[in-house]
């Protein structure tokens, strides 16, 4: 089983949707990640891309690769303001905060030098209000953020949009000051339930040996690094009137990613506006999909999937990156 094979998305896309499913890509360079990649693959035309991505070059590159999506750019941060960019060795570590050599160096040498400082341009910037509000037609999206530290200030300069017109979120949260003045992993989260979210997954993103010295083979590794999914709460999601559209797109993204349960409460909810026969079907279509083949409340369900994935197949659920 797979979320191809078991989710509403997949399976029922065509009938289901009447508009498409709106991706926010922040940090876009390379492809869209998992489970959007595939949805994307096999139904073009329900889904619509928006990326923000500061590299000119690559910007364009996923313009002219991607002309039905739509790519800016520039980078999202609190304020429309110039930023620094501080380009490291491995471009993927690059960040608006620099470094912090202190907190590097109490792990091991590996993850420091991917950190080194190779150069820093100056960027302009912009916040998600500013250009998904007035620039855009967009009313339901989700949103995907892993910008290596600016997380915080990426989602607060969002706080309209998001707060309104964002049904869920992926983003990554650091659990120590890997860089020089950004929020941790708690901050991050604290202000993501400020908006209204509700946190329904973490999975480590990073985790790192000690630089103890004294060559220790057989050792845990520090979680550094977490990856966090989010949707919004029932009562924040219903707290404006919401069109038959809004709630099935909202079922449809939270059965992908695994929650059945919480896709059948919004569609009984006594403020849903899907009509009793259509929540009856999908009712009884997640019942069908969801129909249990491996045991329930699997402990090993995220290294089964990692193994899977590793393998070339299809997790049973979407990693949260």
């Amino acid at each position: 089983m797979s979320y191809k094979r078991n989710s509403l998305l997949f399976n029922y896309a065509e009938t289901l949707l009447k508009r498409k499913i709106n991706f926010i890509d922040v940090g876009a360079r390379g492809d869209i990640s998992q489970p959007f990649r595939d949805f994307r693959d096999k139904y073009p035309e329900h889904l619509k891309v928006f990326g923000f991505e500061p590299d000119p070059d690559e910007c364009g590159r996923l313009n002219d690769q991607n002309l039905n999506d739509r790519y800016f750019p520039v980078a999202l941060w609190e304020c429309s303001q110039e930023i620094n960019l501080h380009l490291n060795s491995d471009e993927s570590t690059s960040s608006v905060f620099p470094s912090d050599q202190k907190s590097l160096s109490y792990f091991d040498k590996s993850h420091v030098s991917p950190r080194s400082l190779i150069s820093i341009c100056t960027v302009s910037a912009r916040t998600i209000d500013k250009v998904m509000v007035p620039e855009t037609n967009v009313t339901n999206a989700f949103l995907k953020v892993d910008t290596q530290g600016s997380e915080f200030q990426i989602l607060k300069g969002g706080k309209e949009f998001i707060a309104s017109h964002c049904l869920g979120m992926t983003f990554e949260g650091w659990t120590q000051p890997i860089y020089t003045g950004i929020k941790t992993f708690d901050e991050v989260v604290s202000l993501a339930l400020t908006m209204g979210f509700e946190v329904f997954d973490l999975q480590i993103g990073a985790s790192w040996s000690r630089n103890s010295g004294a060559g220790i083979q057989q050792t845990r590794k520090q979680v550094v690094g977490v990856d966090v999914l989010a949707f919004k709460s029932l009562d924040s999601f219903y707290s404006t009137q919401r069109d038959p559209n809004d709630v099935i797109e909202f079922v449809c993204l939270v059965d992908l990613w695994g929650y059945p349960d919480y896709a059948i409460q919004i569609l009984g909810d006594e403020r849903s506006t899907v009509s009793s026969k259509e929540t009856e079907w999908i009712t009884q279509a997640i019942r069908r999909l969801r129909k249990p083949r491996l045991p329930l409340n699997n402990v090993f369900r995220f290294h089964r999937d990692l193994i899977r994935m590793k393998l070339g197949l299809t997790p049973v659920y979407p990693f949260v990156h």
